[in-house]
């Protein structure tokens, strides 16, 4: 956001776009069994706008890298093949 005199002026809105063939390969795993989960550093409500698009119902958001190794670390502790 930009102002001047106290007046919006600019606003800047950046996306990273879903790659085409996304959807077809997550309702691909999905229909082999798999169970897709999102573990990502955008915001929930980001991150569950995206989610919906996909077809995925397991979201993990604003997980920093850290926290991204150690969600992959649990998951697979749960018997998930990531």
């Amino acid at each position: 956001l930009a102002a001047v005199d106290g007046q919006l002026v600019a606003l800047l809105c950046i996306s990273d776009p879903i790659k085409p063939e996304a959807p077809a390969v997550i309702a691909a795993l999905q229909a082999a069994g798999t169970t897709c989960h999102m573990v990502t550093g955008d915001n929930a409500r980001t991150a569950h706008a995206i989610a919906r698009h996909l077809g995925i119902d397991s979201v993990f958001a604003g997980v920093l890298p850290d926290g991204k190794v150690a969600k992959v670390e649990e998951l697979k502790a749960a018997g998930h093949a990531v």
